[in-house]
């Protein structure tokens, strides 16, 4: 059995306190970080699974997904430059009144293209065609930290997403929504596909936190026929769970103090174990403003703990940085 946590926002925090950690001290001494492109394929590819992970997200959000083509829809404030345009934010506290005004306008304008929307949630936004689309896409988060133009997406149908993006930046142009302190401007398409079959998946016991941060880890539990609890403190499970991978999702974290509820209730445990043998692995995937990078520990020598004794947690270099 391996554990692995999943911490949205974790490198948000100031690096300095997430240096002084004592339980992310003792995760660096055992693994190095490594960059991921970001924390939905970070996930996946924890799970060997080659999946898009907007129509399992929206699975777990609630939506009917069936086999539609499905791509994440968020909403977003463009801001335009002289010469580039750029994401300035992700737009998530729409009112429900708001959030249901922009779905029928979205469906009114786009029901000849075969476009649909659902907006189950505030933070929950996604488009669905019955046709399989061939286009790639990056999602917010990425796009948030790099130009616009090299953001796009690309791809065999890309340029029907992009005429997309722009019709619904024309109509946002005068709509309320556009003149509210979180302006909506457009919508950021991502993730794009089909959900994979329920075959496919590895047998994993699966916890998520509410929110948007859950949605891929409750789809994910959804296909494998059943719910995915919220995450409970570790050491009460390591004894009961029969399972080959625990997947555990954090709630956001935004506060340095915090940390002491990750250490105590899940990282500290999962390294205890990992040092009595008791799991083959512990993994930490974490997002954040520093991006996405993740940490795979597993048992090591005496003299490598001995030698590492105190090393500082660091995020992992930014590859668009770079």
């Amino acid at each position: 059995m391996r554990i692995t946590l999943v911490v949205p926002g974790l490198l948000s925090l100031p690096p300095d306190a997430l240096a002084r950690d004592a339980a992310l001290s003792r995760l660096a001494t055992l693994a190095s970080p490594d960059a991921e492109s970001d924390l939905d394929s970070a996930i996946l590819a924890d799970l060997g699974l080659d999946a898009s992970p907007a129509p399992i997200a929206a699975l777990g959000a609630g939506v009917d997904v069936g086999t539609c083509w499905v791509a994440r829809a968020d909403p977003v404030s463009i801001v335009i430059g002289r010469d580039d345009a750029r994401i300035e934010d992700v737009v998530l506290d729409l009112s429900d009144p708001e959030r249901e005004a922009l779905v029928a306008l979205l469906d009114a304008h786009f029901t000849e293209d075969g476009l649909t929307f659902a907006a189950p949630r505030a933070d929950a936004w996604f488009a669905l065609m019955r046709t399989p689309q061939s286009v790639r896409s990056v999602p917010p988060e990425r796009a948030l930290r790099s130009s616009l133009r090299s953001s796009l997406p690309s791809g065999q149908d890309a340029g029907r997403w992009r005429r997309w993006i722009t019709e619904t930046q024309m109509l946002l142009h005068e709509h309320p929504l556009a003149s509210r302190r979180r302006p909506v401007t457009s919508l950021w398409f991502s993730g794009g596909g089909v959900l994979p079959p329920p075959g496919t998946l590895p047998r994993v016991g699966v916890q998520a936190a509410p929110g948007s941060e859950g949605d891929l880890l409750r789809g994910i539990a959804r296909l494998l026929g059943h719910d995915a609890p919220t995450p409970v403190a570790l050491r009460k499970q390591l004894d009961s769970n029969v399972g080959n991978t625990a997947i555990l999702a954090l709630t956001v974290i935004q506060r340095p103090e915090t940390l002491a509820s990750l250490a105590t209730d899940f990282l500290s445990p999962a390294l205890d174990a990992l040092g009595r043998s008791q799991v083959s692995a512990v993994k930490l995937i974490a997002s954040g403003k520093g991006g996405t990078g993740s940490w795979t520990a597993r048992k090591g020598s005496w003299l490598t703990r001995w030698t590492k004794r105190r090393v500082a947690f660091t995020p992992p270099p930014d590859p668009i940085k770079a």
